[in-house]
């Protein structure tokens, strides 16, 4: 056997408590099978001393020709009337010879008893893992009157775990044991503080080294490799060994956090929650692959839609009318602005918030209230705004009236006579300043007639702005500039405060 490694499992109590009942009546025969359980009386005969010793028989067995890998061993027994008992399977590991001797050394078990984590080996139990693992158990509070579980998988030393061996256990009501209660866990990452200064875990300490690995603490762990170790103490004051384990945290988005601390793993606009509920991948940010990431994407499954401006359930590359505006997108001119849908002057702004929808220089409001079209810019010379005009322009002691209209950065000045209106004076001002207002000034060269104001913001110099011209010829008298301190600024005519005229 030097040159092979054999690991065992675990009978249950009411087989070996047959062979127990055999043993009592003389045994005459044993026999094993190796593999394949064949019929009573088939199988290689064992040389006994009357009594049964599983481990020695396994012992004995030559397993040389077995393959690596594991294999079962079936036992059975025959006592002196002739009656074979029922057969007792035990698996054993074979592993090849040719792997290193010390890599082939158990040096760990974890032990589970009715399902819950309870307890691990080191080296020194072993060799007496049968006795030990009762022994514990009997120790355990977890251990119920009537029928257990308990559950162990080794571990050599190249990190090899075996699938978990059970035994069930029958503790009869009334038994005498000590049942010492477990009074305290912990456990700690990485660097182990010592005993009674790590993490308390409080009780029922029914949990898996796995639940440790999920606990808000790991929140705080930098992405990489990390060890978080447990133990126990019971209430005698004694710790259990300390269990160890190694895991690594991963960091998907390489945004310094882990993965089981971000909310967001792809980095992607979506938590890994919602992509879980939606259907999304929680670590792929862009789960179409249609070029948009995942929390930006109206349709993050579906590679031919990424957009839906009017939430209708419809992408816009199949919606006829994006903005559901109830204009269809080929005739609407803002597909994208519900608000929006018609540009009469092709300006970029849509007439809803347009002031002059055709561009003629005259004010939606004021084509309106002179009963023209807003939406025909070549009425804009029938605009006329009639104001009273204080001065005899015409000298025939009668005053005259001012007819103006604005179009194309051009102011239309019109004299009338105040008796017959017939023009008298006609001139243009040009000008660069939006939204203009005209205004009737005071005579300021003392001709008797009032002066012309255009008053209105220069965005070219960033400057509002008041020209003054001629009441009668148009003749330019000056410019006067204020600095852009003040928004929605409105021209207003004082009464003489200087008293000047």
């Amino acid at each position: 056997m030097n040159a092979f490694i054999k690991c065992f499992l675990f009978y249950t109590a009411l087989i070996f408590m047959s062979f127990v009942s055999a043993a009592n009546n003389s045994l005459s025969e044993v026999e094993v099978h190796i593999d394949n359980l064949g019929v009573e009386g088939t199988g290689l005969a064992i040389a006994h001393e009357g009594e049964i010793n599983v481990n020695a028989i396994v012992t004995r067995l030559d397993i040389s020709y077995l393959t690596d890998g594991v294999h079962t061993i079936y036992i059975r027994v025959k006592d002196e009337q002739g009656i074979w008992s029922s057969a007792l399977g035990q698996n054993i590991v074979v592993k090849n010879s040719q792997l290193n001797g010390e890599s082939n050394t158990l040096v760990e078990a974890r032990m589970k008893i009715n399902g819950t984590f309870f307890d691990h080996f080191t080296t020194s139990k072993l060799d007496n893992i049968f006795a030990d693992s009762i022994e514990l158990a009997t120790k355990s509070w977890h251990l119920l009157y009537g029928k257990n579980t308990i559950t162990v998988s080794i571990k050599d030393k190249a990190g090899n775990w075996s699938s978990e061996i059970s035994q069930v256990y029958v503790l009869k009501e009334g038994s005498d044991v000590s049942l010492t209660r477990l009074a305290d866990a912990e456990y700690f990452f990485d660097a182990d503080p010592g005993l009674g200064k790590a993490t308390s875990f409080e009780g029922p300490f029914s949990f898996f080294i796995q639940d440790i690995t999920s606990t808000p603490d790991v929140n705080l762990l930098s992405p990489g490799l990390h060890k978080v170790g447990f133990r126990t103490l019971d209430e005698n004051n004694v710790w259990s060994n300390t269990y160890i384990q190694v895991f690594e945290l991963f960091d998907f988005d390489g945004d310094g956090v882990n993965d089981l601390a971000d909310l967001d793993d792809d980095n992607d606009g979506l938590s890994d929650i919602t992509e879980e509920q939606i259907g999304t991948n929680p670590l792929a940010s862009d789960s179409d692959g249609d070029g948009v990431i995942d929390g930006a994407d109206a349709f993050p499954l579906n590679i031919y839609e990424s957009i839906d401006t009017d939430n209708d359930g419809i992408g816009n590359n199949a919606d006829l009318d994006d903005d559901g505006d109830g204009v269809n997108d080929d005739v609407d001119a803002f597909p994208l602005d519900a608000s929006e849908s018609i540009d009469t002057d092709n300006d970029g702004i849509g007439n809803n918030k347009d002031l002059d929808d055709d561009n003629d220089g005259i004010s939606d409001e004021d084509e309106i209230k002179f009963g023209l079209d807003p939406l025909d810019s070549s009425d804009a010379n029938l605009a006329p705004l009639n104001l009273m005009y204080f001065s005899d322009a015409s000298g025939d002691g009668v005053d005259d009236w001012l007819k103006y209209s604005l179009v194309d950065n051009v102011a239309n000045i019109y004299i009338l006579d105040g008796q017959d209106f017939s023009e008298f004076s006609l001139f243009n001002i040009s000008y660069e300043l939006d939204n203009p207002s005209i205004e009737l000034l005071g005579d300021r060269n003392n001709d008797g007639i009032k002066e012309i104001g255009l008053f209105g913001f220069n965005a070219d110099v960033g400057r509002y702005q008041l020209a003054v011209y001629n009441g009668y010829t148009g003749q330019g008298m000056g410019t006067w500039n204020w600095v852009n301190t003040l928004s929605d600024v409105e021209f207003k005519l004082l009464d003489d405060l200087t008293l000047d005229g």
